[in-house]
Formats: C-alpha cells, sequence, structure tokens
C-alpha cells in the first residue's frame, strides 16, 4: 500500500516540474483563473446544497417525531435532530449572507 503512495506522489510531484534541456528542472505552477464572481458562485453553490440536506434532515426528524408513537426515547432523538439541523442551517445561512456581501465588495 505504502509503494503506491509512493509511486501516485512522486507521479504528482513530477507532473509540476519542467525540464529546461540542461538537467536541472523548474517548478511549474499550474495557473488558475479565478475570479472572486467564481469563487463566491461555488460557495454559494455548496452552501446551497448544504441547506437543502440540512432542510431534508429536518423533514425526516419531523415526520420520526410523528411517527414516534410517544416512545419518549424516539421524540427525544427527533427533537435534537430537528435542533442540530436547524442550528446548521442557520450557520449555513449566516455563512451564505456573509459570501454574497462580501462577493459584491471584491
Amino acid at each position: 500500500m505504502y509503494q503506491y503512495i509512493a509511486i501516485i506522489s512522486k507521479l504528482i510531484a513530477v507532473s509540476f516540474y519542467d525540464s529546461n534541456g540542461g538537467g536541472t528542472y523548474n517548478v511549474v505552477v499550474p495557473k488558475v483563473d479565478a475570479s472572486s464572481n467564481n469563487l463566491a458562485t461555488i460557495v454559494q453553490i455548496v452552501l446551497g446544497v448544504i441547506g437543502s440536506a440540512a432542510v431534508l434532515v429536518i423533514v425526516i426528524a419531523s415526520i420520526q417525531l410523528v411517527l414516534s408513537g410517544g416512545n419518549p426515547q424516539s421524540v427525544q432523538r427527533a427533537r435534537e435532530t430537528i435542533l442540530w439541523a436547524v442550528i446548521g442551517l442557520v450557520v449555513v445561512v449566516s455563512a451564505y449572507t456573509i459570501v454574497t456581501f462580501f462577493a459584491g465588495k471584491l
């Protein structure tokens, strides 16, 4: 296993070097064209997916709460799941707001 990791890491390292013909190598840094709008769009998409997952978790936990049949352990677990999903949703909405605000400023 370690042999494969060593081979792969060497291949990756060699791919960033460029020979100038004299036996020496220059490091080649890949160029990335990423503007603030591109990065903001990517972050907004990722946060949107995470927010959608949080809403889905809230819906599933709500169904579990309704179907718990009064079992105190199931009710408690469903309530905790809803609480943590709502906290996560608040964090995602806050991050989305901050990214959108600063993306407009850059």
